[in-house]
C-alpha cells in the first residue's frame, strides 16, 4: 500500500514538474516571439508568369551607356542587367484606352506567422508617402512575347481606397479582399499575396500596410521593397505616354539589337502607330 502510493506520489510530482517545465519552455518561447512583429514579411518584385516589362528612365543615358545599350547581346537577361546597372525602373504597361496608359507593378508579399498562437491577417493596403508628375525623361521598350497574367489581388493607387482588392471577370479591383476571407497563420506557416499595384495619373513612392490580430490585440505592419518598415519605399511612375512624347527612348527586340530612338539613328517611322 505505501509502495503504490510512494510510486503514485512519484508520477505526480514528475508529471507537476514536467508541466511546469513546459510552461517555463512555453513562456521563454513567446518571450522570444515577441522580440519581432506577430508576422515577418519578405518582399520580391514578381514578374515570373507576368506580361514583359518596359522601363522608365529619370534622366538621359550617357553616350557610354548608350553605346553600351546598342551592342548588348541579345537576350532578356542582358537587358535586365544592364536596366538595372542604370538605375531604370522595371514596369507593366496597362492601359484604360488609347490614350490612357500607366503603370502596372507586381509585388510577392510573403507573410510568416511569429507567435505561439495564430495572428489573423485581416487587411492589407498601400500608403501613399509621396507623388509627382510622372516622368518624360526616357523610355526602354522590351521584347514583349506575351504572357499569362499575374494571379491575386489588385491595389489602385488613383483611388482614395487603396485597399488589397479581388480581381473581377474584366480583370479590374473588385471587391475587397479581405471582406469574405478568414486568413490565420500559425508559428511558422507562410502564405504569399501576389499584388498588383496600378496608377494611371501620378508617380508615386508608396508603402503596403497589413492589419494583424494577434492574441487579441489589434497591430499594423509596415512593408516597404525591402521586405522591412524602413526601407526605400515602393514606386510606381504611373502615367505612360506616346513614345514620341518621350526626350530619350530606346527599342529591344527578341533576336536583335536595341535601336536608339528617333534624333539619334533615325529610328523608323512605324514605331509611332500607337
Amino acid at each position: 500500500m505505501i509502495s503504490a502510493l510512494t510510486v503514485g506520489l512519484t508520477l505526480l510530482l514528475g508529471q507537476n514538474q514536467g508541466a511546469e517545465e513546459q510552461k517555463g519552455a512555453d513562456e521563454a518561447k513567446k518571450k522570444e516571439l515577441a522580440a519581432k512583429p506577430p508576422v515577418l514579411s519578405a518582399v520580391s518584385e514578381d514578374w515570373e508568369g507576368a506580361r514583359d516589362p518596359d522601363w522608365i528612365l529619370d534622366r538621359a543615358l550617357s553616350p557610354s551607356a548608350e553605346r553600351k545599350l546598342a551592342s548588348l547581346p541579345p537576350g532578356r537577361q542582358h537587358l535586365r542587367e544592364f536596366t538595372k546597372s542604370v538605375g531604370a525602373i522595371e514596369v507593366i504597361e496597362t492601359c484604360e484606352a488609347a490614350d490612357r496608359c500607366g503603370s502596372r507593378k507586381l509585388v510577392r508579399l510573403t507573410l510568416t506567422g511569429h507567435r505561439m498562437d495564430a495572428v489573423e491577417v485581416t487587411d492589407i493596403k498601400a500608403k501613399i508617402l509621396s507623388q509627382k508628375p510622372s516622368t518624360q525623361e526616357g523610355f526602354i521598350l522590351g521584347p514583349h512575347g506575351g504572357a499569362a497574367d499575374v494571379e491575386g489581388g489588385v491595389i489602385d493607387l488613383d483611388s482614395e481606397d487603396r485597399r488589397l482588392r479581388n480581381v473581377d471577370q474584366d480583370g479590374k479591383a473588385g471587391t475587397p479582399y479581405f471582406a469574405k476571407r478568414l486568413v490565420t497563420l500559425k508559428t511558422d506557416e507562410r502564405l504569399a499575396f501576389h499584388i498588383e499595384v496600378t496608377s494611371l495619373t501620378w508617380d508615386y513612392d508608396w508603402e503596403l500596410v497589413v492589419s494583424l490580430v494577434s492574441e487579441g490585440e489589434a497591430s499594423k505592419l509596415t512593408v516597404r521593397s525591402d521586405g522591412t518598415s524602413t526601407g526605400k519605399p515602393f514606386r510606381n511612375p504611373g502615367r505612360i505616354y506616346k513614345q514620341r512624347n518621350y526626350r530619350h527612348f530606346y527599342a529591344c527586340e527578341v533576336g536583335t539589337l536595341c535601336r536608339i530612338g528617333p534624333g539619334k539613328n533615325g529610328y523608323p517611322d512605324e514605331i509611332w502607330d500607337r
